[in-house]
């Protein structure tokens, strides 16, 4: 027995490994905005039309999402953001005044003037997307196309059904399971197997096949989560959320990217729609919270199919 623990504990290990020795390895450049109170860094892959990436969370880091940079590059140069409080991006002080919506849309305004772009291509995932969204509403103009991928509510309206969807998926999990790695004798023998376990149950609602979860894992390994930036992130967005009127005048190309199987990006599917009206939509079946990772083949097509017809 213990030496089947031992090898499920070394499988681990060698998973988050793989995760940090890949986090910097396939970016050609690594480059930094400095200011007086901040350090934000970014990762270009890649060349051709710059397209922003910005990760989920919030709080995730930006290599979160390097399968979808890699990907991209073939055709595009890929831009990952560190989110200011996140990866390799520090801010001081580290609390509401640093952290915060109305910062986080001038801290891609700052990257959009400081790499000379004119108007920006953005990709966002989850609250990738509710940031991207966000910009729009106070630079319309700075923007020519966006793609939402399961995005996050855009206002406090939808914030309680996603939860409420969320909630009736993870229902039929089984807690028990959730109940014994929670114990802190099982926490104490084995840290690292009950934190893998406890997120994988928690996790488990935003996919499809569960199958998966290892692949999700490595990838969401690859981009670790800063627990106080997510935090603070979330208060002040419920606090001033910042909506998205049929009236403002962007006049970009969008694309709303969903899964069937997802309980966020299905249920706010229709926020978009009013936000986006002329939107390009794309709902992905046997999917949940993570398409690029569980239906890739028909997302890239998709991704792909887009960016061709708007980007010139």
């Amino acid at each position: 027995m213990n030496f089947f623990n031992h090898l499920t504990k070394a499988r681990l290990l060698i998973l988050i490994f793989l995760a940090a020795i890949s986090e910097y390895s396939f970016c050609q450049k690594t480059d930094s905005i400095v200011l007086n109170d901040a350090v934000l860094y970014y990762y270009i892959y890649g060349s051709g039309k710059p397209i922003i990436i910005l990760s989920g969370g919030p709080g995730q880091a930006s290599h979160a999402e390097d399968d979808v940079a890699l990907a991209l590059s073939k055709k595009y140069q890929a831009i990952l953001f560190d989110q200011r409080g996140t990866g390799k991006s520090w801010t001081k002080p580290m609390d509401s005044s640093t952290i915060n919506i109305e910062q986080a849309i001038e801290d891609i305004e700052l990257l959009r003037k400081h790499l000379k772009v004119l108007k920006l291509n953005m990709y966002g995932h989850s609250w990738g997307s509710m940031l991207g969204a966000a910009y729009i509403a106070c630079y319309p103009g700075n923007v020519q196309s966006f793609i939402s991928v399961d995005g996050g509510p855009l206002d406090s309206s939808m914030a309680s059904a996603v939860q409420i969807n969320f909630d009736s998926k993870n229902q039929l999990c089984d807690t028990s399971q959730y109940d014994y790695w929670s114990r802190p004798d099982i926490i104490k023998r084995d840290s690292l197997k009950a934190k893998y376990e406890l997120e994988k149950i928690v996790m488990a609602p935003l996919l499809y096949d569960t199958s998966n979860w290892n692949k999700v894992f490595l990838q969401r390994r690859k981009g670790n989560r800063n627990d106080l930036m997510h935090e603070l992130m979330l208060t002040s967005f419920s606090k001033k959320f910042i909506p998205i009127e049929k009236d403002r005048k962007y006049h970009g190309a969008s694309l709303i990217v969903f899964g069937f199987n997802d309980p966020i990006g299905l249920t706010t599917l229709s926020q978009y729609l009013r936000a986006f009206p002329k939107a390009i939509v794309a709902g992905i079946y046997q999917s949940g919270h993570f398409p690029e990772i569980e239906q890739s083949k028909h997302f890239y097509e998709i991704i792909n199919a887009f960016l061709e017809n708007n980007t010139n």
